[in-house]
This record gives structure tokens, sequence and C-alpha cells, in this order.
């Protein structure tokens, strides 16, 4: 599998670690060991990028970005507009949260 432009299909674990820390995966593999990739995993990543790419070209300040699986419990809009405001206050609206 090549990589493309955006997504690089090799990384090492010790990326893997930063992100998502593991004692059982530090214990079995060396932080050089390469990991690649798979078909499903780099159409996830070139899918993230995307998104990316079109909240850094649009006009909006402030973005909220969900993973297509999510699921929300009854009351979330409300707890998430709780949040947005108590953000907006402390911060200003002119600086965003």
């Amino acid at each position: 599998m090549a990589a493309t432009a955006d997504v690089d299909t090799t990384y090492r674990m010790g990326d893997q670690l930063f992100v998502q820390p593991d004692a059982r995966l530090q214990e079995c593999f060396g932080l050089d060991e390469p990991i690649r990739m798979t078909r499903q995993e780099v159409a996830v990543a070139r899918s993230h990028i995307e998104a990316w790419k079109a909240i850094a070209n649009g006009s909006d300040g402030h973005v909220l970005v969900l993973e297509d699986d999510i699921w929300f419990r009854r009351g979330a809009a409300a707890a998430i507009d709780r949040g947005w405001r108590a953000a907006l206050e402390r911060c200003g609206k002119d600086r965003g949260p």
C-alpha cells in the first residue's frame, strides 16, 4: 500500500504510545517498532485530514467535530449549550472559547 501525500502509512510504536499510552504494549514492543497501517486505518486518517482541511479553509471560528459512531445521552444538546455559554462567558465573545 503506497503512502498518499497526506498519510504516511508507517509509524513507530513510540508515536502510538505518545497519544495512547499503554504499558502492555510498551512491555511487548520497542518504541522504534514500525507499525504499518491497514487500508481501513489509512481511509480513516484521510477522512480526518479532509475534515481538518475543510475546517481550516472555512470561515467558522469554532467547530465541533464528532466521530460517525457517537451516541448522545438524553439532554446532551442542553449540556453542550451550557458548556459553550460558560466558555463564551469566561473568554469573551471576541476571543471565543
